[in-house]
């Protein structure tokens, strides 16, 4: 039997959400397989044909960690749950997070108190039932706003 170990990150460095910390906890795992969420469009550059992600131009919270762990540990590494980050669909959202915020001020709240959560107390909080249930409740408002 395998054990599956899931790590939720941000994608950017906040606080004590950053590289470091999420390497020590990788280290600590010592996996044998790891599946990072994958940009689609990054699928033609270096790291994708040669196995690292040392022409990359712009780098994520875990691509940044991810590198540094491939340097010095041989693990087979497999992209999942890839999607397209075309600049339309990041404009959308962007568009979507600003009206949802113009009609909710629970929802603006929310959004800053997991911000602030996530820089103050880094992983242990992005992996807590706290945070699973914060991000339930701002879910929720969004498809309420939506729907209407």
């Amino acid at each position: 039997m395998y054990n599956i170990t899931l790590i939720c990150t941000m994608h950017r460095e906040i606080g004590k959400c950053n590289s470091k910390e999420l390497y020590n906890i990788i280290k600590k795992v010592n996996p044998e397989i790891i599946f990072e969420e994958f940009d689609v469009s990054r699928t033609g550059d270096e790291y994708y044909k040669n196995g690292h992600y040392k022409n990359q131009t712009v780098c994520s919270l875990e691509t940044i960690t991810l590198m540094r762990y491939l340097e010095n540990h041989q693990v087979i590494h497999i992209p999942v749950d890839t999607y397209d980050t075309t600049d339309i669909h990041k404009e959308y959202a962007d568009y979507m997070h600003r009206k949802i915020s113009k009609n909710s001020e629970e929802y603006t709240n929310l959004v800053k108190m997991n911000f602030i959560l996530s820089c103050q107390q880094g992983f242990p909080y992005l992996n807590s039932l706290e945070c699973s249930d914060l991000l339930q409740k701002i879910r929720f408002i969004e498809e309420k706003l939506l729907i209407f």
